[in-house]
């Protein structure tokens, strides 16, 4: 993956390609914030036409959010672009859903009455029932729970920008990766320069993750200057090395940062230099190890071991992430115990580092001891029940023996699956559900049960239509 960087496209260009079709789609799962952004970056783009939709479907999921200020706001620009394409009712529609963000739904409700007599005063009584129904159904709760709510009127941008950026990071470990950049991105629109460069570096990291190449790049890019702004050259040189990897692949990212190490810490002292130095320098070299294995993990696991080794014992704010490069450089020389040890002392310094467990568990799993694996699984879905977690947590409970338990289980979840936001915009609304049904398939073909297999996988069909694994498990048990 990370030695191709063929795709140079934005992640908004990408994005505003797909169909309108598919945010409804998103927003009717109740995927509300890959919705969100799908509609965004769509509008940027989108015919006159097009773009009242996107305005008024962004405004009434920040209304979901209540995030009021920002839903009155598109409301607003959605009216504009109704007018222009000559559709006053939507328009009107548009400026009393502002009303409502604000001033709650008497107000709208008053409005909007007022404008339907007018517009079609023959039925307005059936536009009335129509269209207030669910608020007058729930006018009681409504009126107490949204109208305390009014008070707030500040935006989503204003209230993200007052967190700590530690809840970013935290976001980050537990791998909601789309949440954490989300703060990332409005704590860097006020924050001041020392904490501007981090920020940036995190929506960096957090883009090549979701492998958005150019726009990690371009974030690294500022990155590195915000750094240079407050004398952290290493750090600079570091945002400088993430931009080469995002574009030419870790290969060419390794060279440069090597070179810059070997001049910057020759003979391995970082000991002796001042704490801010010491901590960029450690940082550097568990991405120079990080880099080895990427780039040839059997040429160069040797370097990983020892840099990551070095980058460890001298340590910084985030050691925990250097401890996973240094257990991924030992399972690399094969050294499963050794590279378990590194896994769990990443996660008895983060105790929520979802990436540290699921290392772990694979380790585990390589030394035979699925107790433990297990044990780690439960931990891991804990921080963040990702459906890759519990269909590895069906699957070990079928290794262990207990099918019924496993079948058990996977009912349980599918019932209730967990939503995932990343899943949803990068592989698809329904993956969640689609990974579920598949364990669940797999788990029936292996005790014989080949027409409940058959089933299940059609289903996991159904909910992310497409899907080669499920194509394949129907294939396959089709042609028995």
């Amino acid at each position: 993956m990370r030695a191709a960087r063929v795709r140079t496209e934005s992640m908004a260009q990408r994005l505003s390609k797909k169909p309108m079709s598919e945010g409804f789609e998103l927003w009717d799962r109740g995927y509300n914030l890959g919705a969100m952004r799908l509609f965004i970056f769509k509008a940027e783009t989108s015919p006159p036409f097009q773009l009242g939709p996107c305005l008024d479907a962004v405004g009434h999921l920040l209304l979901k959010l209540e995030e009021f200020a920002d839903a009155k706001e598109n409301f607003g620009y959605a009216a504009e672009k109704y007018e222009l394409i000559q559709q006053p009712i939507l328009a009107e529609l548009m400026q009393c859903k502002g009303v409502e963000a604000i001033d709650g739904p008497q107000a709208a409700m008053q409005r909007l009455h007022a404008f339907l007599q007018a517009t079609d005063p023959s039925r307005g009584h059936i536009h009335y029932r129509f269209i207030f129904s669910p608020l007058l159904l729930n006018y009681q709760k409504a009126i107490q729970k949204m109208r305390a709510a009014r008070v707030r009127t500040e935006s989503m941008a204003q209230r993200l920008s007052k967190k700590p950026m530690s809840e970013g990071f935290e976001l980050w470990d537990r791998g909601y990766n789309l949440g954490a950049m989300r703060l990332f991105i409005f704590k860097a629109e006020t924050s001041p320069p020392f904490q501007l460069g981090p920020c940036l570096d995190a929506v960096g990291h957090l883009l090549l993750k979701l492998e958005e190449f150019a726009d990690a790049k371009e974030n690294f890019g500022y990155a590195a200057e915000k750094y240079e702004l407050i004398q952290q050259p290493i750090l600079a040189e570091l945002m400088q090395c993430k931009g080469v990897e995002a574009i030419d692949g870790p290969q060419a990212a390794m060279q440069r940062l090597h070179a810059f190490l070997q001049a910057t810490d020759p003979s391995r002292q970082a000991s002796t230099f001042d704490a801010k130095t010491k901590a960029g320098v450690a940082r550097a070299f568990a991405y120079l190890a990080d880099l080895y294995l990427a780039a040839d993990s059997k040429t160069y696991v040797g370097n990983a071991i020892q840099d990551a080794e070095y980058a460890v014992s001298i340590g910084w704010d985030r050691v925990h992430t250097g401890w996973v490069v240094l257990g991924q450089a030992r399972q690399a020389a094969d050294d499963q115990a050794g590279a378990l040890a590194a896994f769990e002392q990443a996660i008895q310094l983060c105790p929520n580092y979802l990436e540290a467990f699921e290392h772990a568990i694979f380790a585990a799993k390589k030394l035979g001891d699925n107790a433990k694996a297990l044990s780690l699984l439960n931990a891991a879905i804990a921080v963040h029940p990702r459906s890759v977690l519990l269909r590895e947590k069906a699957f070990l409970i079928s290794e262990l023996g207990n099918d019924g338990d496993a079948l058990a289980f996977l009912d349980e979840v599918i019932a209730n699956p967990p939503p995932e936001e990343t899943d949803s915009v990068v592989i698809g609304g329904g993956s969640t559900l689609c990974t579920l049904l598949k364990a669940k398939a797999a788990v029936l073909a292996d005790l014989g049960r080949m027409e409940e297999a058959l089933e299940a996988a059609k289903k996991a069909l159904e909910a992310n239509p497409g899907d080669e694994e499920a194509t394949a498990i129907v294939a396959d048990i089709t042609q028995q």
